[in-house]
């Protein structure tokens, strides 16, 4: 008797979201997930003024003999968010057999409360994913006088 190998499409697992509905996601929460058969899936998080949101994002291939791949990505906005430093915007994962990576995905935001769109798209074999959230006030975006005014695009406080 040999093992059934389950499709692509039943190994789904975890909160979906699509383009015009994507899923809040909770900064308290741990999010597990497997996505499968070339699947794109969104999620969004309220960034208050003056806070950042980072992004923990584990990806494993679940199969031996398959590569699989995911493009995980904050989308940009205007007016742009502020990159932290050791973070990124977007992050690539190409993983062979029983292969994992991890990443940190972020972005500060010196501007009123507002939206971050998130999305990742898998291809190839079945991926297990795991995404945990931080949502923190910093003060490199509060400026060295609590003013967001302050604060170049980079993130860094200015010569005042």
């Amino acid at each position: 008797m040999g093992l059934v190998q389950v499709p692509d499409l039943q190994q789904r697992e975890g909160v979906t979201g699509n383009q015009d509905n994507p899923t809040p996601l909770d900064p308290f929460k741990r999010y597990d997930l497997v996505m499968a058969a070339n699947e794109c899936r969104f999620f969004t998080m309220k960034v208050p003024s003056k806070w950042y949101w980072k992004i923990y994002l584990t990806a494993a291939n679940r199969e031996e003999s398959r590569r699989g791949s995911l493009a995980a990505e904050i989308a940009p906005a205007n007016p742009p968010w502020i990159p932290l430093p050791a973070t990124s915007f977007g992050k690539h994962f190409d993983l062979a057999g029983r292969e994992g990576l991890q990443a940190i995905l972020a972005v500060g935001n010196k501007e009123e409360d507002r939206l971050a769109f998130f999305k990742l798209c898998q291809d190839g074999a079945p991926l297990h994913i795991t995404i945990q959230s931080e949502v923190s006030a910093t003060h490199a975006l509060l400026g060295p006088n609590g003013d967001s005014q302050s604060v170049t695009a980079q993130g860094t406080p200015s010569g005042n």
